[in-house]
């Protein structure tokens, strides 16, 4: 870089390759500047949307898990196939909460430590409401690996109590 005056001011002037590297910093820094703008905007819109949107998810959640349950009820249950259909939900109703909270399923871990990892990645809290997540997972172990069999009576109970906790541990808003 070599500083040459030119008509009495000091004029800085610049090799062609820095003359290039300074034009991509300068387009590099104003597509950041646009995209930083953007982010903003979208924050800001998404910010005054979130509540309505949230509730509207968590509607659309809990009826796909309500259709689902009933499904089973009628489908499985229907042929006498209670057991399976008391597994089936247990999983629909994980799967519904591992996606509300933003968790990703791994094939790694049981059920019982994905029980253990919803709780304390989402946070979620109270003696009652723990106490009623453990209760419909015992249920489910009961079903899945005892030797008794499932009642289909005891279904549409089951299934309350899974979509009771739901909304608890979903909350009013979301």
């Amino acid at each position: 870089m070599s500083i040459t005056p030119l008509n009495n001011t000091s004029t800085l002037l610049l090799s062609p390759s820095q003359q290039a590297l300074l034009q991509r910093i300068l387009e590099f820094l104003g597509v950041l500047g646009v995209g930083i703008a953007l982010a903003l905007v979208l924050m800001f819109w998404r910010g005054w949307e979130a509540p309505e949107a949230v509730e509207e998810g968590r509607a659309v959640r809990m009826f796909s898990l309500e259709e689902e349950l009933d499904r089973l009820i009628r489908g499985l249950g229907g042929r006498g196939m209670c057991r399976e259909a008391l597994v089936k939900a247990y999983l629909k109703f994980r799967e519904a909460l591992m996606e509300r909270y933003g968790l990703e399923f791994r094939r790694d871990l049981t059920e019982r430590e994905l029980l253990e990892m919803l709780l304390e990645r989402a946070r979620l809290r109270g003696e009652g409401l723990v106490g009623l997540l453990r209760e419909v997972y015992g249920t489910y172990e009961a079903a899945r690996f005892g030797a008794s069999g499932v009642e289909c009576s005891e279904l549409k109970e089951y299934f309350d109590r899974l979509l009771r906790a739901y909304r608890w541990a979903t909350g009013p808003a979301g």
